[in-house]
């Protein structure tokens, strides 16, 4: 990514643009426990796990300008700061933060600064990053990694912190707990040999494979979840929930978009305004409110309780329908003061 720094008249044809590289390499010793920050913005970053204990840093930085020697003097300018301290090994972007470029018709100047390192597998990360994506594969001690204004994609890690905004996040195989923020980008997860707690706004979110708890919380998308180990709970605004496999309780909030669970061990609470609700093969006790919506429970092994705003019987235009349910009892509170059975 190159960072524009001035765009000049758009009635002008834009002139040549002169671009001048240089690389940075270095490479540092870990030892103990230490390990690897990155403070960066304006270019791409991708980090991957390697044998051994060294950090070995290498980046190709850019400049681009319509005036070739004012490019060349920039990128002398554009420094990269590698700092070896008790906890680790600490690198950082620094940009020449008084730089302005003249004025010309046409012409206009960008620079960026795209990041390879290579570092042990087992030591932990914290990441920065702006404006560009970062990709970070095989470490697997922990890590914080922030990013924002591009992908986040994260490959074979262990415990993690992710964070990014406007650009999606992709983790597949992490071997502890993770936690997920993000806003404005799709989520998707695969593979957690923890648990989970994922929040997003104004995003699809896709997470399966979760080995421990769920806890996600979206905004404006649709959710999926499959397969969760423990005690999970969805909660949304705009989009349909759609869940399979929990192996403990499960509870789904929803605003404005349908449910639909299926194989849950324990037992279901669902509720949601404006959506229909499904419900398939619920081990324990389902719980349905709605508001708005047609409600089907099909093979529920517990008692089942629907409390519906327009239910006013189980062929009301609510379209309440309970089947194949265990104990044979069901009941609307709203409506009822004791169980009677619906088929």
């Amino acid at each position: 990514m190159l960072l524009p720094l001035l765009t000049a008249s758009a009635f002008a044809n834009n002139a040549a643009q002169n671009e001048v590289t240089r690389d940075f390499q270095k490479t540092v010793a870990l030892s103990g426990n230490q390990g690897v920050s990155l403070d960066h913005r304006f270019g791409k970053v991708n980090i991957h796990g390697d044998g051994g204990r060294a950090v070995k840093i290498s980046a190709t930085i850019r400049a681009q300008d319509s005036n070739a020697s004012d490019a060349q003097d920039f990128l002398q300018k554009i420094q990269i700061e590698v700092k070896e301290e008790g906890d680790g090994v600490h690198i950082r972007t620094i940009y020449p933060e008084s730089h302005v470029p003249h004025i010309r018709i046409g012409g206009h100047s960008s620079y960026s600064v795209d990041y390879d390192i290579a570092m042990p597998t087992d030591a932990p990360l914290w990441l920065r990053n702006a404006f560009g994506n970062a990709e970070i594969t095989g470490v697997r001690g922990w890590a914080q990694l922030e990013n924002s204004n591009g992908a986040l994609l994260v490959r074979d890690a262990g415990g993690a912190k992710l964070v990014n905004a406007f650009g999606k996040i992709e983790l597949t195989n992490a071997a502890g707990n993770c936690s997920i923020t993000n806003n404005n980008g799709a989520v998707n997860v695969t593979n957690v040999k923890g648990t989970l707690e994922l929040r997003n706004r104004f995003g699809e979110i896709v997470a399966s494979q979760i080995a421990g708890a769920a806890t996600i919380s979206g905004g404006n998308g649709r959710v999926s979840l499959t397969q969760a180990g423990g005690n999970s709970s969805v909660s949304n605004s705009f989009g349909e929930v759609v869940v399979r496999n929990v192996t403990g309780n499960l509870s789904v909030t929803n605003s404005n978009g349908r449910i639909d669970v299926a194989e849950v061990s324990g037992s279901a609470e669902l509720t949601t305004s404006f959506g229909a609700v499904e419900a398939t093969r619920i081990g324990g006790a389902t719980t349905i409110k709605d508001s708005n919506g047609s409600v089907h429970v099909t093979e529920a092994q517990g008692f089942v309780s629907v409390n519906s705003l327009t239910t006013r019987s189980c062929s009301s235009a609510a379209m309440v329908r309970v089947r194949a349910i265990s104990s044979d009892t069901c009941s609307t509170p709203s409506r009822r003061s004791s169980a009677e059975s619906w088929t």
